[in-house]
């Protein structure tokens, strides 16, 4: 479905099913429209922006570990939920954060899990760039 380099296939996946299997678990269905050097992308939860990217009807990822939980104002893409559930995994703690239209999921290290002492039910914001959002065409599955 995909040929490339690890690095392009893992950061840059072309659809819904190669995002899934390189473990993307934030995928989405959106719109996308150019705004100047940006792409708007909304969401169901609300609109975030890309740097670059297709537009129209697009498919959305979002690396879990390219997401911080409890950010502040620095990051330039900011949405708001609530913790459903925390998972130790060693070195990573996963979170699922249930936005007002998508289920997001972040990693955290141990130490940021332990610093930020976030816990299940807490409404948090979550934040991440324009980089992180990767778009490409919605297709078939």
């Amino acid at each position: 479905l995909q040929f490339g380099p690890r690095e392009e296939v893992f950061d840059r996946p072309n659809s819904p099913f190669v995002s899934r299997f390189v473990g993307t678990e934030n995928v989405f269905r959106a719109t996308a429209s150019r705004e100047g050097e940006f792409v708007r992308v909304r969401l169901g939860c609300g609109s975030v922006v890309a740097r670059g990217g297709c537009v129209g009807e697009v498919g959305v990822c979002i690396r879990p570990e390219l997401i911080s939980l409890g950010a502040d104002g620095a990051a330039t893409n900011r949405l708001e939920g609530v913790v459903e559930s925390i998972s130790d995994r060693g070195p990573l703690v996963r979170y699922v954060v249930a936005t007002a239209g998508e289920r997001f999921v972040a990693l955290q290290t141990k130490r940021d899990y332990v610093a930020a002492g976030v816990r299940v039910g807490e409404r948090v914001s979550l934040g991440f760039e324009p980089e992180a959002v990767h778009i490409f065409p919605w297709g078939e599955e």
